[in-house]
């Protein structure tokens, strides 16, 4: 079915009446679509509803601050090219928490503001069963903290309060 910028504002305001239904708050007007995937029709869609700020994760020279707490095989199958047969590998996009701690670090290295500003995505719900990487947080946020880093909302860091 074809989907107009009306179909998807439609859409948005339903997620917003049911917002204020559940909270008594209107939402902030910024959004992260699934994957950062925008267009124009998507991005025309939320502007229309006073969205204009699609916000993303931040990237630098060592990567895109989306932590791959998503990817919870740790092995796949491929076909070896020599044999013709079925192998198990490591999954080159699995990272472990430890992996994933040494990355933040290395991140912030790398960048000339380190970690000032930065938006780092982790997702609330993993199908991981074993090493799932919230618990970083322990460690990370304390580890920043000390360094005089300050944890805030996107409203803080867009500079956009808004009541």
């Amino acid at each position: 079915f074809p989907v107009t910028i009306e179909d998807m504002a439609e859409d948005m305001k339903k997620v917003e009446d049911r917002m204020v239904a559940l909270t008594g708050k209107s939402p902030q007007k910024f959004y992260r679509l699934p994957y950062g995937a925008v267009n124009r029709l998507i991005l025309d869609a939320m502007a229309s509803l006073g969205y204009t700020q699609h916000i993303m994760w931040s990237a630098n020279t060592r990567g895109s601050l989306d932590i791959p707490d998503y990817i919870h095989k740790q092995y796949i199958v491929r076909l070896n090219p020599e044999t013709g047969k079925k192998q198990l590998i490591a999954n080159p996009f699995y990272k472990t928490s430890t992996q994933v701690l040494d990355f933040l670090n290395a991140w912030e290295s790398a960048d000339t503001h380190g970690m000032n500003g930065a938006i780092i995505l982790m997702h609330l719900g993993s199908p991981r069963k074993f090493d799932k990487l919230f618990p970083i947080l322990e460690t990370f946020i304390p580890r920043m903290s000390q360094k005089g880093y300050k944890f805030v909302t996107v409203s803080e860091v867009l500079n956009s309060v808004q009541d």
